[in-house]
């Protein structure tokens, strides 16, 4: 089947020009398969207009209520009635697991698959935002005692220039008495 079959609308030149020859006629034999099944397993030359193709998105839509997090849906994850009981997020992640098994007998299969996957990326969502708070307060703390080393640090250096300076002047003067003393060693006493 060629794509001019299903889409005769569009000119032959044009799609060359746009396709180059990505699709050409002796790539469409064989290698390709005839048709492509779309949700009712229909062919692509089954459809006559855009009807029939705006039909068969709808009917093969997916079904994002099941892996949502975010969905309003009444049996939705998120909260589900059963008898009047009601399962809320809190009590997916509080609850031990033997008292959920107690409130998922009455659920079907799929509703307990869709609880067990809400309770799984709960917990996830609070171990993530736990190890998140905890490397926050970690930064912070080792922050604070970077900041504090620094200032002793900076406290030490000018302790250590004070020292040095003290150093020096003890040297000069030492070196001052020992030229005195060596001056009055060698002059001859008064004798």
């Amino acid at each position: 089947m060629h794509f001019t079959e299903i889409f005769p609308s569009i000119e032959s030149q044009m799609t060359n020009e746009l396709l180059g020859n990505d699709f050409t006629e002796d790539q469409d034999s064989e290698d390709w398969p005839q048709s492509i099944p779309l949700g009712a397993e229909l062919a692509l030359s089954d459809l006559n207009d855009y009807g029939d193709l705006e039909d068969i998105l709808s009917q093969t839509r997916l079904d994002f209520d099941t892996w949502s997090t975010t969905s309003k849906d009444p049996e939705s994850p998120q909260v589900l009635n059963d008898s009047d009981k009601v399962i809320s997020d809190d009590d997916l992640v509080n609850l031990p697991i033997k008292e959920l098994n107690k409130r998922f007998r009455d659920l079907s299969k799929s509703e307990v698959k869709n609880m067990r996957r809400r309770r799984r990326s709960l917990k996830n969502r609070g171990y993530a935002t736990n190890c998140r708070q905890r490397r926050v307060a970690l930064k912070e703390t080792l922050e604070t005692q970077n900041q504090r080393l620094k200032s002793q640090l900076r406290e030490t250096k000018e302790k250590l220039s004070i020292a040095m300076k003290e150093r020096d002047s003890f040297k000069s003067q030492f070196e001052q008495l020992r030229m005195v003393a060596a001056r009055m060693l060698q002059l001859p006493s008064p004798s």
